[in-house]
């Protein structure tokens, strides 16, 4: 299990970029409400209303997030999905400053999420020797699993440190951004690959 780490770590940079994104995406999810209520101004009892066009965008964008990955293969949708996460975080996080604005900026956020959410497990697993499925699905959720309260606490910190719900959000999407940067070093899905047909008679 160590060499098939060390493997993962040095060949693939699959758990730099899982522990990349799970400390962006459990950094920010906790402090949309506050941020709402304590730079926004909204009421604590429609504060949830924020998350919702982030809900309802990972909800409509899912199939066609699935048509583009077939055309396209699920690294450039998947990179596309990550890069527009955290452009977007950051950014908003910078400029918001109006409930429309965050609204806005949360539909963009839940469009993002519908491509990375999809595309990241399915990606995962083709990456995976087909002899070895299962020991690196635990070591892929042992990653995500540590890195999602880290990156809460860390999001906390740097809000306590900084006074202001701004901070998680910059925090979050430079990490997704950096998530994004190590995963253009992820080598490409086998599925990419092209494969002979059942009527491809030269290839038998």
């Amino acid at each position: 299990m160590g060499a098939n780490m060390v493997y993962m770590f040095t060949n693939t940079g699959f758990p730099l970029f899982l522990s990349s994104y799970p400390v962006s995406n459990g950094g920010i999810t906790p402090f949309v409400t506050r941020f709402g209520v304590s730079v926004l101004g909204v009421e604590e009892n429609v504060s949830f209303l924020l998350v919702l066009p982030a809900v309802l965008g990972a909800a409509f964008f899912a199939v066609p997030a699935g048509l583009l990955t077939e055309r396209y293969g699920k690294k450039p949708v998947l990179a596309t999905g990550m890069l527009l996460f955290g452009l977007t975080t950051f950014v908003g996080a910078l400029v918001v400053q109006e409930t429309f604005q965050a609204v806005v900026v949360m539909s963009f956020i839940g469009i993002a999420n519908a491509v990375t959410t999809a595309l990241i497990f399915p990606y995962l697993a083709d990456m995976m020797p087909a002899d070895r499925a299962g020991e690196f699905t635990g070591i892929g959720s042992l990653v995500w699993s540590l890195a999602q309260p880290i990156g809460a606490i860390g999001a906390g910190a740097i809000a306590d440190v900084t006074g202001s719900m701004r901070g998680p959000f910059a925090l979050g999407g430079l990490a997704m951004l950096a998530a994004f940067a190590v995963f253009l070093s992820v080598p490409r899905e086998t599925s990419a690959v092209p494969r002979p047909g059942p009527l491809d008679v030269e290839a038998l």
